[in-house]
């Protein structure tokens, strides 16, 4: 009996020390993937953070927006002739202001181009500067739209997609659209809240986000890093569309493109672009809609010979709403050249080399098309 009882508690033993040791790898398994953008933590924020991030923060946008556009400006200068909005990948990711498309695309058309891009933007959040900027006088106004847009379509606090790029992301709670049972666009506004408030959303967000979609243990397989680790872990390995779709290897937004995915973040998508379009035609402005590939969206091209995003181009089309696709036309300016030379990652925004071919592929657009308005230049 005695033996017994000491198999039973060396056993026990046994099991309570590879149990520890399964929740210690499971932890330390859950930083590096917290660190990957995968998990979620609420990160830290001291009241002083929170206080100058409240002075600054755009009253309906949420995160601080650009004073003005960034475009190369001169005394003297008349109104813009186009006006830009989107996210960095318009605004200007990573070159020199004096070489990003919007000021590339200035020099052509010899008129300014005004940039009211803003980095980090939703589609949504370009569509409400667009609306709320009621100082642009231009007659030609450009939404860009990257790829990864779909994604922040359908969120509200920024951290809970993008963990791995915090910084002052940590306030980034934003507004969304939302559709109402007849398909109509509907604005979930910027939600407000006290430091406390803002303490408890960043613990417990499912409290506070009605539409988020990536909330922690939701369909999108976000989770929490909480105890017990171990499982956390096989949930996240299991459920995670970052992982199904880096075990996949296609864009980790691809799936967003579903017509059927519960997110339903393509009918969203389509209706805000739409709603850009047809104001500003009410407007008697001229609309022009531009997608813009990322590197993984041309490298997904190079290997399967179609989009990631194509199911919302075919939409676009189908609706009769003009657009402007530049990665097909990117693929035509390459000429069997690796996409690379455009990137210097392809986790990256372009290079000058890539933001000159994209101011070249919207003049030529505007040109074709006979946009009126515009002094078209040869280079």
């Amino acid at each position: 009996m005695n033996f017994s009882r000491r198999a039973g508690l060396g056993l026990a033993k046994i099991i309570c020390v590879n149990l520890f040791f399964l929740e210690v790898g499971a932890f330390f398994s859950l930083l590096y993937l917290q660190e990957k953008g995968v998990v979620y933590y609420p990160p830290r924020i001291l009241p002083q953070e929170y206080a100058e991030y409240v002075q600054i923060k755009d009253a309906a946008l949420g995160w601080p927006a650009p004073s003005k556009d960034t475009t190369e400006t001169h005394p003297g200068q008349p109104p813009p002739c186009v006006s830009l909005y989107g996210d960095s990948f318009t605004y200007n990711g990573e070159v020199p202001y004096p070489y990003s498309w919007s000021n590339v695309l200035s020099r052509l058309l010899r008129c300014r181009v005004a940039n009211f891009g803003a980095a980090g933007y939703g589609t949504d959040q370009a569509y409400l500067r667009f609306h709320n900027n009621t100082k642009d006088a231009s007659k030609i106004a450009i939404l860009g739209f990257t790829s990864e847009n779909i994604l922040r379509n359908i969120n509200q606090y920024r951290p809970l997609l993008y963990y791995n790029n915090l910084g002052a992301g940590k306030f980034g709670v934003k507004p969304r659209f939302i559709l109402d049972h007849s398909g109509r666009l509907q604005l979930v506004p910027l939600p407000q809240f006290t430091y406390e408030e803002f303490l408890e959303m960043t613990r417990f967000p499912q409290r506070y986000l009605r539409y988020e979609y990536f909330l922690p243990g939701g369909p999108s397989g976000i989770a929490k890093r909480e105890f017990p680790y171990a499982l956390t872990l096989v949930k996240v390995l299991t459920r995670n569309f970052h992982i199904r779709t880096k075990l996949t290897g296609v864009p980790w937004y691809q799936e967003f493109y579903g017509p059927d995915h519960p997110s339903g973040a393509l009918p969203l998508t389509f209706g805000i672009l739409s709603a850009f379009y047809l104001e500003a035609k009410q407007m008697q402005r001229i609309p022009v809609i531009v997608t813009i590939p990322t590197g993984l969206d041309l490298a997904y091209y190079t290997r399967y010979k179609k989009w990631p995003y194509e199911n919302l181009t075919r939409m676009l089309e189908a609706a009769g709403i003009g657009f402007l696709d530049a990665g097909p036309k990117i693929i035509e300016h390459l000429k069997g050249r690796d996409p690379k030379e455009l990137f210097d990652d392809y986790h990256s925004h372009f290079n000058t080399q890539g933001e000159k071919a994209l101011a070249g592929i919207v003049y030529e657009y505007l040109k074709e098309n006979n946009i009126p308005g515009l002094s078209y230049a040869s280079e």
